[in-house]
């Protein structure tokens, strides 16, 4: 049985996708949650969707410090409302909301992504091609299709009747 992998890192989730013979095994995993999806290939339609998209770990990471700042502001103005003024509190403030803005302007850094779609037009799985994956990638991508195409050919072959004319 052959085994072709990809493994892809994001900001703070990893994913592989492992295609074997008779099945995609999709194994993610970052700091909240795992999980582990196999697909058939006659459950995946053998065309993809190709584009680009922004990590989204880095727009969490946006929100965390915004948050961060908020809480830290008025819960300062409500239990210390004197040291407001102060240029500490200040600095913390500016230094938060900066880090935010800059965690959410590397989310504008795209990176190619292929979308494979199930029989259902819901995406199944997506595998991200940055410089270290695309070759590698390229090549996991033609398997799956090409195992997709046999599935799905000889699935249809053996649902077709033959039609015999009526006399």
């Amino acid at each position: 049985m052959e085994n072709t992998d990809i493994v892809m890192r994001n900001l703070l989730d990893r994913q592989k996708v492992s295609a074997w013979d008779n099945k995609v095994v999709v194994e993610f995993k970052n700091p909240i949650r795992e999980y582990r999806v196999e697909y058939k290939y006659s459950e995946l339609k053998p065309t993809v969707v190709r584009g680009k998209s922004g990590d989204p770990g880095w727009t969490d990471l946006g929100k965390f410090f915004t948050a961060t700042a908020a809480i830290i502001a008025f819960g300062t103005g409500l239990v210390s409302p004197n040291f407001v003024g102060h240029p500490y509190y200040k600095f913390i403030i500016l230094a938060l909301a900066a880090v935010a803005l800059v965690a959410f302007s590397l989310r504008l850094i795209k990176h190619e992504e292929v979308w494979f779609v199930d029989k259902h037009n819901n995406t199944a799985f997506i595998i991200k091609l940055t410089s270290d994956t695309r070759i590698h990638g390229e090549y996991l991508i033609n398997y799956i299709i090409d195992k997709t195409k046999d599935r799905n050919e000889g699935e249809s072959n053996s649902d077709r009747t033959e039609a015999h004319p009526v006399s």
